[in-house]
């Protein structure tokens, strides 16, 4: 495309997120205002502020968003390892790519990922869409950064990945000529710089523009952004939309998180959505509420018009009043009346709506409930509720693939997996169709987050129960040949990879066949042993018979 498609394209992205921006701003308002809103509210006169804030979907959304971090995307633990993608070399370099986990984890550790991520998650959550910004560190390393929803919009490919996305953000005209130079800003721009505080103060509109190019000669080796498949556009938000820098991404740099799809919209479909009416009702019945118990505490009163400014209401006051009105019983309570217990029934309601649409029944059962059970039932229970939510969870895992393909392959060509130099996977690097240039072969991914593990043992439970049966018939029938049907090593390998134990526990492919060598060679010698005990033994026989004789 030339540069006025591109110019259009941008600005069409920009402005494919105005449709939802009504919907976005009522779910900000409702479940997670920002501080200023927040502080605004509380700002306004008691009688004016009113209750606008769901307080049960706000925590129930900070709950989900919190079990992506805890049990998907833990800190703490390992929650991914990488895999070769040629299953068939699986084996072999199999501790090449557990050793280059371990590696991306420590990264991952030490920059901003996780706090960058936390913010994604939750609008995820809340908006139904969350962005992240994964790129090269300035010292190296990884840096990342979480892209406001309502400030970009983006375009799927053919197989409904995010492949275009352009973003909207400010800098001030200081941190724009730091970032792309001062002979390159617009004349405004340029203006703004020589005027002192107005140039840390005063903010302008830039866009970033990304999108596959159509041609390209590109190979993984190759350092010429030009050449690389992704075109990256920095261009200015205003007038004509000037080119500020123009560039290119190995891999695209993005990653687009949708809590659910629903048809052909773009833009992810949140929990909230399904329980807009519970949220409302739980809104309204809390004011309501909040009106009973302040009228239970300050109720209306009829006073007399000649007491009105003559009768004291504080703890032991006292009020004159005149013969002739003691005999109406003023004053008194009046229209204070109400049923809470009803308000609470229907408050109940709503909560538990809303409570279900985020999951967390589900992700209770990673809490204390499951202390309170056998192993065997928090599986089970665990195994029928973990069909209904699995496919946000699964969904959100495989648009992280794609980030950490990006992450991997940033680290290698940092020379972040030296260590393990000798041992490099002969299959990392593949030959392009053109016969000249060479693609790196992204890694599989395994998770091997709480959650995860949970939805693989609801999968595995047909597995468990045909071993179980196979299991047995052995025992019944003493014929163990109808396990040979069964990798034993592979199933151990598997277990010990879900439970994201360390890699330093395996052994190499070549130490394996070491300790089976010298386990048969143990055996043929301990057969030879009992070979010659048993001859000696027959000899002794022998010997002792014919002394007998």
């Amino acid at each position: 495309m030339d540069e006025r498609n591109l110019k259009e394209l941008a600005e069409t992205l920009i402005h494919s997120a105005d449709e939802m921006r009504v919907e976005w701003e009522w779910y900000a308002k409702h479940i997670k205002p920002r501080a200023a809103e927040a502080l605004w509210m509380l700002e306004q006169p008691a009688e004016k502020r009113g209750r606008t804030l769901c307080s049960v979907a706000a925590t129930s959304a900070n709950i989900c968003a919190n079990a992506h971090m805890h049990h998907i995307i833990s800190s703490g633990t390992p929650w991914f390892r990488y895999k070769t993608a040629d299953n068939g070399s699986a084996e072999k370099y199999l501790n090449w790519y557990a050793n280059a986990s371990e590696v991306t984890h420590d990264y991952l550790a030490r920059c901003n990922f996780y706090t960058e991520m936390h913010e994604t998650v939750l609008n995820r959550v809340i908006f139904g869409t969350g962005c992240i910004f994964t790129e090269e560190g300035r010292e190296g390393g990884l840096n990342f950064r979480n892209i406001p929803c309502g400030t970009y919009g983006f375009a799927d490919n053919e197989e409904g990945q995010v492949d275009t996305l352009c973003r909207s953000f400010k800098f001030t005209a200081h941190q724009a000529a730091e970032r792309f130079g001062e002979e390159r800003l617009p004349e405004d721009v340029r203006q703004t710089l020589g005027r002192g505080s107005s140039a840390m103060r005063d903010k302008f509109e830039f866009w970033h523009l990304v999108t596959p190019r159509r041609s390209f000669h590109w190979g993984s080796e190759t350092k010429e952004r030009a050449m690389m498949p992704y075109l990256s556009l920095y261009m200015y938000g205003q007038g004509e939309h000037d080119i500020m820098e123009e560039g290119g991404y190995a891999e695209f740099p993005y990653m687009v998180t949708r809590f659910a799809k629903w048809g052909d919209i773009l833009w992810g479909y949140p929990p909230a959505r399904d329980v807009l009416d519970e949220i409302y009702t739980s809104i309204k019945t809390e004011r309501n509420m909040d009106s009973l118990s302040d009228l239970a505490v300050y109720p209306r009163l009829f006073i007399d018009a000649q007491m009105q400014g003559e009768t004291d209401f504080r703890a032991g006051g006292k009020t004159v009043i005149p013969r002739e009105i003691a005999g109406l019983n003023l004053p008194r309570e009046w229209g204070s009346a109400g049923r809470i217990d009803y308000g609470k029934e229907r408050l109940e309601r709503a909560d538990e709506k809303i409570k279900a649409a985020f999951f967390i029944p589900f992700l209770q059962m990673f809490s204390g409930v499951d202390r309170e059970m056998t192993a065997t039932e928090a599986r089970a229970r665990m195994s029928e509720q973990v069909i209904a939510c699995s496919p946000t969870f699964s969904r959100f895992c495989a648009d992280m693939t794609p980030m950490l393909g990006r992450i991997f392959a940033l680290l290698y060509r940092q020379g972040a997996y030296q260590t393990n130099k000798g041992s490099e996977p002969k299959d990392l690097f593949q030959l392009r169709a053109d016969g000249e240039h060479t693609d790196m072969r992204k890694p599989r991914v395994a998770y091997l987050g709480r959650i995860n593990r949970a939805i693989d043992d609801a999968q595995q439970e047909s597995t468990d129960a045909a071993l179980n049966s196979v299991s047995a018939y052995v025992q019944l029938t003493g014929d163990a040949s109808a396990l040979d049907v069964v990798d034993a090593e592979k199933m151990v390998r598997k277990a010990f990879e879900n439970a994201g134990a360390s890699s330093d526990i395996f052994r190499t492919n070549e130490d394996v066949q070491r300790v089976r060598d010298e386990r048969a060679q143990a055996a043929q010698a301990q057969m030879a042993l009992q070979a010659a005990q048993a001859n000696n033994q027959n000899a002794q026989a022998m010997r002792n018979a014919a002394q007998a004789r």
